[in-house]
C-alpha cells in the first residue's frame, strides 16, 4: 500500500514538472517577444532549451548522484523553481535593445544562461526519473506527455485571465510542488524547506495577481511609461497610451493635408511592435474622420461600389470608421484578437462613438480567412491593411509564427468573396528592392491566373506614400479586382493620387519602369522568381511563411540591411537565427554523443558499437518526432486559421495520443522494429490523407474533431519507440538511459529548428517526409540491434 502511494506521489510529481517545463518554455517566450522580437525569443529560448539535454549527460557522468536519486530528484525540481523566479526577475529588471553589435551579443548570452538553469536542473531531474524508474517507464512516458500536453494547453486560457509574468510565478509554485513530492522520501528538513517554498510560490501568485510587483518595465528596451489599459492574450499583449501630441496616427497620410486641428487619438500596441490606434469621436463624424480620407489605406473607397465591406483586422476601428465615412450600407470587420473588441466595445466605448452600436456595423472575434470561407456573403470591398504576424504566439520556441491570411489559397477565397466589381485593397510596406508589396502582388497574380483572368495588367493599381512616422519609409495601396479597372476608375483614382501627393507606382495607364510592372507584365514568372534578389513566389497552405522573404543561401546578408532597420529588419533574421542555431545544437549534439564514449571510466556492459547504436536510435527519434510536431504545429496553424487553435487540437492530440501509446506499448509484446515500421507507414497514409482533409471547409468544432480523430493514429504509434528503447536499455545496460535521454533532448531542439528552415524554403510535405527518413534510420539501427 505504502508503495503504491510512493509511485503516485512519484508520477503526479512527473506530471507537474512536465507539464512545468513546457509551460514555462511557452510562457516566457510570450513575454520575451514583449521585451525582444519574436525571431529573437525564439532563439533564445532554442538555446536555453539545450540546458535538458546536457542535464541528462551530466547525470550519465554523476554515479553519486544516482545512487541518492530520491534526494537529488527532489533538490534539482527544487533549484528548478528557483531559478525560474530568478530570471523572471532578472529578465523583466534590464532594458534589452536589440541591434546588430557587441553589446546584443552579450546580452543574448546574458539571457542564455539565465533561462538554460531552469531547463538544466529539470534535465537532471528527468534523467533521474528516467534512470530510477526506468521498470515502469511506459507510465512514467505517459505522465511526461500528458504533462507536457495539458502544461501547453493550460497557458491559453490562463493568458486569459493573468498577466504573463504571474503565469510564470504559478509554474514555479507547480515545479515546488512536484518538488515537495518527491521529497516525501528525504529527510525532514528538506521536505520543510520543499513545502515552506511550495506555500510562498503560491502566496507570490496571488500577490502579484493584485499588486504587480513583477511586471513587464521594458518593451524593446525603452521604458514604458503613461500605460491607460494593459492586458494579455494568448495572440499579445496589448497596451492603450496616450499618442504624441501634434501627431496623426494614419498609416500613408497625404502630404498635402493640413488639419485645421489634430485629431484626439490614443495609440495600440501589440507586443511593442505591432501598432493600431483609437479615434475620439463626437456628434460630428465627418469633421473628426476627416483625415481617413486622406490616407492611401484609403484610396480604393473612392471607387468602390459602395454596399458590402469587408475589414479583416479591424484593430481600434479605423477602417471600419473609413467605411463609415464613404457611406457603406453594411459594413463587416473581423479580428483575431478578443482585446481589441474589448476596447472598442467595453473599455473605450464612448470614446470610440460607440462603433459596435452602429447598425449597419458587425464586429467580429475570429480569424479573418475561416471567416470568409464560412461567409455567404459578397463583398464589394475586402480590406487588408497592414495585417502582420510578428509575435511569438503560444506555441512558443516551437515555431516561428506565420500568418494564414497570405497564402494564395486565401487570396482565392477573397476574390471569389468578391462582387464581380469588387475591390481587394491591401496595404503593405515597400523597400527597395520591393519585397512585401511585390510578394502581395504575386498572390493577386497567382490567385487571379487560377480563376482564368487574362491580361491581369488590368487588373491591378499600386501606389505607395511615406509613412507617418518614417519619411524614408514607404507604405503601399495595392488594388486588386477579378474583373478590369474601367479608364473612369484609373483616371479618378490617378487624380485623387495625384492631389494628395501619392506616387503612382503602377496602373493599367501608367505602367512605369520598375520592379512592379515588369512582373505584372512578365510572361516568365519562375524565372523572374529566381532572378529576384529575395523570396516573393507567392506563398500556400504547404509552403507558407508570407514574411520570411531572405533565400537560404543569402541567411548570412542580414548584416548588410542596416539600411532597412527601420523598416522592420527583425522579419529577415530568421533564417539567420535558425541556421546558427542549427549549426551550434548540431556541434553541441556530437560533443554530447561521442566524447562520453571515449571518457566514460566504467566498463560498458554492451560493445561501444552496440551503445553507440542505442545513443543514434534516440538521437534519430528526438529528430524524427520534432519534425513531424512541428510541421503539424505550422500546418494546423494553417489550417485552423492561427497557432493557438493549433496547440488546442493538433499539439494536445499529438502528445496525448503518444503518451497513450506509450502505456499501450508497455502491455503488447512486439519488436520496435515493426513499431517503427507501422510508425512509417502510417506516416505515408497520412501525409497522402492530408492532400484532401487540409482542404476541408466548417466550423471550428467540426474541423477540432475531425483533425483529433486524424491525427490519432499517427500519435499513438509516435509514444511507442522512447519507452520500448528506455526497457531495453533497462535490461542490457541502464547506465545509459540518462544519456540517452540527453542525446534525445538534445536532438529535438534542433529537430525543431530544422524543422522551421526545411518548412520555410520547402513546404510541409518535404518536412514530413524528412520526418519519416528520420524514423526509418531509427528503423535501420534498431534492427541492427535486434539481430545482434
Amino acid at each position: 500500500m505504502q508503495s503504491n502511494k510512493k509511485d503516485i506521489n512519484q508520477l503526479i510529481g512527473v506530471f507537474l514538472l512536465s507539464f512545468s517545463v513546457l509551460a514555462f518554455e511557452t510562457t516566457i517566450t510570450r513575454i520575451l517577444s514583449v521585451i525582444l522580437y519574436y525571431h529573437l525569443a525564439f532563439m533564445v529560448i532554442s538555446f536555453a532549451m539545450l540546458g535538458l539535454g546536457a542535464g541528462g549527460v551530466y547525470i550519465y557522468f554523476s554515479n553519486k548522484i544516482k545512487e541518492k536519486a530520491n534526494f537529488f530528484i527532489a533538490l534539482f525540481n527544487l533549484l528548478s523553481s528557483i531559478s525560474i523566479i530568478v530570471s523572471l526577475v532578472l529578465v523583466l529588471s534590464f532594458p534589452f535593445k536589440p541591434s546588430v553589435s557587441t553589446k546584443t551579443f552579450f546580452d543574448f548570452w546574458f539571457l542564455y544562461f539565465i533561462f538554460a538553469l531552469p531547463f538544466f536542473f529539470a534535465g537532471l531531474s528527468f534523467s533521474l526519473i528516467f534512470f530510477k524508474l526506468s521498470n515502469q517507464i511506459s507510465k512514467v512516458y505517459f505522465f511526461d506527455l500528458v504533462g507536457g500536453a495539458i502544461g501547453t494547453l493550460s497557458v491559453v486560457p490562463l493568458l486569459y485571465i493573468l498577466d504573463a509574468p504571474t503565469i510564470v510565478i504559478f509554474i514555479a509554485f507547480l515545479t515546488a510542488l512536484s518538488s515537495f513530492l518527491f521529497s516525501l522520501n528525504c529527510q525532514k528538513l528538506f521536505k520543510i524547506i520543499s513545502g515552506a517554498l511550495t506555500i510562498f510560490l503560491l502566496f507570490l501568485v496571488f500577490f502579484n495577481f493584485y499588486y504587480q510587483i513583477i511586471k513587464v518595465s521594458y518593451v524593446k528596451g525603452e521604458k514604458e511609461t503613461n500605460i491607460i489599459f494593459q492586458k494579455w492574450s494568448p495572440v499579445g499583449r496589448v497596451v492603450v497610451s496616450p499618442m504624441r501630441e501634434n501627431t496623426i496616427h494614419a498609416w500613408g497620410l497625404s502630404p498635402n493635408y493640413k488639419p485645421e486641428k489634430y485629431p484626439e487619438q490614443l495609440q495600440i500596441m501589440i507586443d511593442g511592435a505591432a501598432g493600431t490606434n483609437l479615434e475620439k469621436i463626437t456628434d460630428n463624424l465627418e469633421k473628426d474622420l476627416k483625415h481617413l480620407k486622406y490616407d492611401i489605406t484609403s484610396l480604393a473607397y473612392y471607387i468602390a461600389p459602395r454596399s458590402r465591406s469587408l475589414i479583416i483586422g479591424f484593430g481600434g476601428g479605423r477602417d471600419v470608421l473609413t467605411s463609415v465615412l464613404f457611406g457603406f450600407k453594411e459594413i463587416e470587420a473581423v479580428e483575431i484578437n478578443p482585446i481589441m473588441k474589448e476596447i472598442i466595445c467595453q473599455r473605450f466605448k464612448d470614446y470610440s462613438g460607440k462603433i459596435c452600436e452602429m447598425k449597419n456595423v458587425k464586429l467580429v472575434t475570429g480569424e479573418g480567412r475561416s471567416y470568409v470561407a464560412q461567409s455567404s456573403e459578397k463583398y464589394s470591398l475586402i480590406q487588408l491593411s497592414l495585417i502582420d504576424s510578428w509575435a511569438a504566439t503560444v506555441v512558443g520556441a516551437y515555431a516561428l509564427s506565420e500568418n494564414s491570411l497570405y497564402t494564395k489559397e486565401a487570396f482565392l477565397e477573397y476574390f471569389k468573396h468578391l462582387e464581380e466589381n469588387g475591390i481587394l485593397t491591401i496595404s503593405r510596406f515597400v523597400f527597395e528592392p520591393p519585397q512585401q508589396t511585390i510578394r502581395a502582388l504575386s498572390l493577386c497574380r497567382a490567385a487571379l491566373e487560377e480563376l482564368g483572368v487574362q491580361n491581369i495588367e488590368k487588373n491591378i493599381m499600386i501606389f505607395k506614400t511615406p509613412v507617418f512616422y518614417n519619411k524614408d519609409l514607404f507604405v503601399s495601396n495595392l488594388m486588386c479586382k477579378k474583373s478590369a479597372f474601367t479608364h473612369e476608375e484609373i483616371e479618378k483614382v490617378e487624380n485623387i493620387a495625384k492631389d494628395m501627393g501619392f506616387d503612382i507606382i503602377y496602373t493599367p495607364l501608367h505602367q512605369k519602369d520598375n520592379y512592379f510592372t515588369k512582373f505584372i507584365l512578365t510572361k516568365d514568372t519562375k524565372q523572374f522568381y529566381k532572378n529576384y534578389p529575395f523570396r516573393i513566389e507567392p506563398p500556400t497552405d504547404n509552403e507558407g511563411f508570407f514574411f520570411h522573404m531572405l533565400k537560404l543561401k543569402d541567411f548570412w546578408k542580414v548584416f548588410n540591411f542596416k539600411s532597412i532597420e527601420g523598416g522592420q529588419l527583425h522579419n529577415y533574421y530568421s533564417i539567420f537565427i535558425l541556421i546558427t542555431i542549427l549549426i551550434i545544437a548540431s556541434i553541441l549534439s556530437i560533443f554530447f554523443i561521442f566524447p562520453p564514449l571515449i571518457l566514460h571510466k566504467t566498463k560498458f556492459l554492451i560493445s561501444k558499437k552496440e551503445v553507440l547504436r542505442y545513443i543514434l536510435y534516440f538521437a534519430f527519434l528526438g529528430l524524427g518526432f520534432m519534425l513531424i510536431e512541428v510541421s503539424l504545429i505550422h500546418r494546423f496553424s494553417i489550417f485552423f486559421g492561427h497557432p493557438i487553435y493549433s496547440i488546442i487540437v493538433a499539439l494536445f492530440s499529438i502528445l496525448l495520443f503518444s503518451g497513450i501509446g506509450s502505456l499501450l506499448i508497455g502491455k503488447l509484446n512486439i519488436k520496435i522494429s515493426k513499431v517503427i515500421f507501422a510508425l512509417i507507414l502510417t506516416g505515408i497514409i497520412f501525409l497522402i490523407v492530408s492532400f484532401s482533409f487540409f482542404n476541408i471547409n466548417g466550423s471550428l468544432i467540426s474541423k477540432s474533431f475531425l483533425s483529433i480523430l486524424f491525427l490519432a493514429p499517427l500519435s499513438l504509434f509516435m509514444g511507442m519507440p522512447f519507452p520500448s528503447g528506455i526497457n531495453i536499455l533497462d535490461k542490457k545496460d541502464r547506465q545509459l538511459i540518462p544519456w540517452a535521454f540527453g542525446v534525445n533532448c538534445l536532438t529535438s531542439t534542433i529537430g525543431s529548428v530544422l524543422t522551421l528552415i526545411l518548412y520555410i524554403n520547402f513546404g510541409f510535405r518535404i518536412t514530413f517526409l524528412t520526418a519519416l527518413f528520420f524514423y526509418f534510420l531509427a528503423l535501420l539501427v534498431i534492427k541492427k540491434l535486434e539481430q545482434s
